[in-house]
């Protein structure tokens, strides 16, 4: 039954981090609309898709430490030894 509960907490430690990586990722696009928008705005059309590459840049590479913090599951340090 312990290993159980703490299989079940160490997936939903896993689910929070993707949550966070989700969240992360949204406001980094949000930044980058405005900036983007600001620097059009000031006369820098080129800065447009500079800031769209390196949004993407970013997003990727939270997709990817989101991918491995899933694929690799439960440490084995979460996990308490079962009481004998």
């Amino acid at each position: 039954m312990t290993s159980d509960r703490h299989n079940r907490t160490g997936h939903i430690a896993l689910a929070l981090c993707a949550r966070r990586d989700l969240a992360r990722s949204d406001a980094i696009v949000s930044v980058g609309v405005v900036l983007s928008a600001a620097c059009v705005a000031l006369g820098a059309p080129v800065a447009d898709p500079i800031i769209g590459l390196a949004i993407t840049a970013l997003i990727l590479r939270i997709t990817w430490a989101s991918w491995t913090t899933m694929r690799a599951g439960p440490h084995d340090h979460d996990r308490r030894p079962a009481a004998t």
